[in-house]
């Protein structure tokens, strides 16, 4: 008969935490955020840099059955939020930005890059670093939310309270800044052989969203 030892506090608080942390960073879905990555782009013969954001996709498979073909995922939904912390304003002010595409499908084994960007006017107006303080992207497919997992969020999002402290501030804070941040189609990038080869199919969405 095996005895069972009364759980330490220890023990307890490390089981209690990778509860929490299972439900917000799920190990694998159908789509799965790969990479994320921050650069200054710009436009053949302009001198001013747009603020690219490139997020690594890769297709798992649609085990479910939910698509028409298994090894497809469909009416992918990539919602990116992002807050930047203002430099030079005397007290800490920050501004944050929203937007979201959606993906017409994904093969399993297949990566994909959804670019966003915040135009030069803006990045330099506000003195915008290359990198958000903090970031989120959610991912659904077929409506469907997919859990969160560590590549989705900046590093100092680790844990549900803060992630969901920064969608609150998201949900309050990036009405005013509504339609500056653009998917790729919406910017002249979408022209650029190298973004193209590597762009998913979008189903296009209306700006105000």
């Amino acid at each position: 008969m095996i005895q069972r030892r009364p759980l330490t506090l220890p023990l307890l608080t490390f089981l209690v935490f990778a509860v929490l942390a299972g439900t917000i960073f799920g190990q694998e879905d159908q789509v799965e955020v790969s990479e994320v990555d921050f650069r200054h782009e710009s436009l053949a013969g302009a001198t001013d840099d747009w603020l690219e954001i490139a997020i690594e996709l890769t297709g798992k498979g649609n085990a479910a059955g939910s698509s028409a073909n298994p090894r497809f995922s469909d009416d992918i939904r990539v919602s990116l939020g992002l807050g930047f912390e203002l430099a030079g304003r005397g007290s800490r002010q920050f501004r944050f930005f929203q937007a979201e595409v959606v993906v017409v499908t994904l093969e399993q084994g297949e990566k994909r890059i959804v670019f966003f960007y915040v135009p030069p006017e803006v990045v330099a107006r506000d003195r915008l670093p290359k990198e958000p303080f903090a970031y989120l992207v959610e991912l659904s497919v077929g409506g469907r939310p997919l859990t969160m997992r560590r590549a989705n969020v900046s590093s100092n999002l680790g844990d549900a309270t803060r992630v969901g402290n920064f969608k609150g501030r998201l949900t309050a804070e990036a009405v005013g800044t509504r339609g500056v941040l653009l998917p790729i189609y919406e910017t002249p990038f979408f022209i650029a052989r190298d973004k193209l080869r590597n762009s998913p199919a979008y189903r296009r969405l209306p700006l105000d969203r």
